[in-house]
């Protein structure tokens, strides 16, 4: 999933534009940044994406209710977005969602919703909130149950198909995330993103150093089970949180 072109000279007389139509499409990049140009790449769905979080402020109104940067928030869950725009027709998921129900991540963990979120990674994180000391008085936590149990999986489904909830889900994500690593001193606010990018996509249960070596790796793909063509999940967000920031205007 990635790509791109600086400057070319030409020394022979084809032309420029027979030249770019001869380039894979995975190898399209940014003349103003030398970095894979995503929005050309995934074309149709990045707008997609970027639309969506324009037309929905209460999205950027809910982040900074919850006293977290909305650019850096948004950054983390745009490659899903993206995702979601190219499969969301191509696949009914209620057998996936019954099967979860039934018997369990083991038997159907599968993304659900704009985020892309699995019931897996909604169970890990509504566990820890269960005993984060920050969250003991928080009522939705309280409310949530996490017993394995098809009733306790069903209401899970239901939140993860609901907006709100999703948004929800990316709130405690990044707070959990602030304390799993509060040791950490972040060399710059892109190095702590693509981390949290790759902890989102990749899973935060795991050791620093196994989300610091997936952070490099190409695994992110828009296919709906597998691709030869991937690309790297935080630079995707990298690319959204250059011109998201306060002063740019989303690509």
């Amino acid at each position: 999933m990635k790509r791109i072109l600086c400057s070319i000279r030409v020394k022979y007389k084809i032309p420029v534009l027979l030249i770019l139509l001869t380039i894979p499409r995975g190898l399209i990049f940014s003349q103003v940044t030398n970095q894979p140009d995503y929005k050309v790449i995934f074309g149709k769905q990045y707008t997609e994406a970027l639309n969506y979080l324009n037309k929905n402020q209460w999205i950027t109104t809910t982040l900074l209710r919850n006293k977290i940067d909305p650019c850096f928030a948004k950054s983390i869950v745009f490659p899903e977005l993206i995702r979601y725009s190219y499969i969301r027709d191509r696949m009914e998921v209620e057998a996936l969602k019954t099967l979860y129900v039934q018997y369990g991540q083991q038997y159907a963990n599968f993304s659900v919703g704009r985020f892309q979120i699995k019931p897996g990674f909604a169970e890990k994180l509504e566990a820890d909130l269960k005993v984060n000391p920050g969250f003991i008085g928080d009522t939705l936590v309280k409310n949530i149950d996490t017993a394995q149990t098809p009733y306790a999986r069903l209401e899970r489904i239901k939140r993860l198909d609901n907006e709100k909830w999703q948004v929800q889900y990316l709130v405690w994500f990044i707070k959990i995330m602030e304390v799993r690593f509060k040791n950490i001193v972040w060399k710059s606010e892109e190095e702590k993103l693509r981390f949290f990018a790759t902890a989102y996509n990749c899973g935060y249960h795991y050791t620093k150093s196994y989300i610091e070596a997936n952070m490099v790796k190409n695994y992110f793909h828009t296919a709906l089970f597998n691709s030869a063509k991937k690309y790297n999940y935080a630079s995707v967000s990298l690319y959204y949180w250059l011109n998201c920031r306060p002063g740019k205007a989303a690509p």
